[in-house]
């Protein structure tokens, strides 16, 4: 009797297409547990800055300044030191000093050809994001992730800083710290502020996720944005972004949202009001930015 020594050619066909249908079923869940664990990596990374801003303010008394001006120092560096990473701080502070005055007026920052000032900082950094380390939109500095709400860090240090007590809506109801990437947007700073304050700070009159249009790169000018989409939150995430709220909790905020559907066209000309402006109506989405609106929304 004759022995087989080897596969047909169409049984050799018939594996290799068993073997295809097996990795095309399998290929979606594992970029589906890869994103579950970046997003579990990236909500302990919001979860260690919320602790760090409380810990400043149960310091200083109130939340981080985020910047008064173009090329000044912002909430980053300020928070460093509450997250472990003193020894930025001291390389940073030995080119030019943070603060002029503790904790009143914010120095200059160094170029970006200064050490430190292009350092990936795995804590601001959301690995969902496929962009490279170092933000070249907002001038070559090393890329944030997490952008606070200019609710919560104070415009200048001329203003009166925002306190807990001030939150009159409740810390669980009021948003701290949210995700803009850089692919959907342009993503933001740590160091400072550069090119444009969204480097510093970001707000809600824009829906979550809404893709930015404007020049990236070399090429950015604020002009290009004139209804400041690149102040609003996002992510990779599939269906919405992170938050940290300002009682320290990390939740996912769906796009869906119930937000203001026009975007903001004013580009924020009454972020600054002490309560909410009439214009922006009752919406989940800008309630949960606003801390003092007397909605006492709250996040299902």
């Amino acid at each position: 009797m004759t022995r087989r020594s080897a596969f047909t050619l169409i049984e050799l066909l018939v594996v290799i297409a068993i073997i295809a249908v097996l990795i095309g079923l399998l290929l979606p869940a594992v970029q589906k547990v890869r994103e579950s664990a970046s997003k579990i990596r990236c909500q302990n990374n919001l979860k260690q800055l919320s602790l760090g801003y409380i810990l400043y303010h149960d310091d200083q008394g109130n939340f981080p300044i985020r910047a008064s001006n173009t090329n000044q120092y912002g909430w980053g560096v300020q928070v460093l030191p509450y997250i472990e990473q003193r020894a930025v701080v001291d390389v940073l502070n030995a080119v030019s000093p943070i603060w002029v005055v503790p904790n009143k007026t914010l120095g200059v920052m160094p170029a970006n050809t200064e050490h430190g000032t292009t350092l990936p900082l795995t804590l601001m950094l959301c690995s969902s994001d496929p962009t490279g380390p170092i933000n070249e939109s907002l001038a070559g500095y090393s890329k944030s992730n997490y952008v606070p709400s200019n609710r919560v860090s104070q415009r200048t240090e001329l203003e009166p800083p925002m306190k807990l007590a001030k939150i009159t809506d409740g810390t669980s109801n009021t948003l701290m710290i949210g995700e803009r990437d850089a692919k959907n947007n342009i993503g933001s700073l740590w160091i400072g502020w550069k090119n444009t304050n969204c480097s510093v700070y970001g707000s809600a009159f824009w829906r979550i996720n809404t893709k930015y249009t404007g020049t990236r790169g070399a090429a950015f000018t604020q002009a290009s944005d004139p209804g400041c989409i690149r102040h609003g939150w996002s992510s990779q995430h599939p269906g919405g972004t992170n938050f940290a709220f300002c009682d320290g909790s990390v939740r996912f905020v769906r796009d869906t949202i119930e937000s203001y559907p026009n975007g903001s066209p004013s580009c924020g000309s009454d972020y600054y009001t002490p309560t909410l402006p009439i214009n922006w109506g009752d919406f989940v989405y800008i309630n949960l930015f606003f801390e003092n609106d007397g909605r006492n929304t709250r996040l299902d």
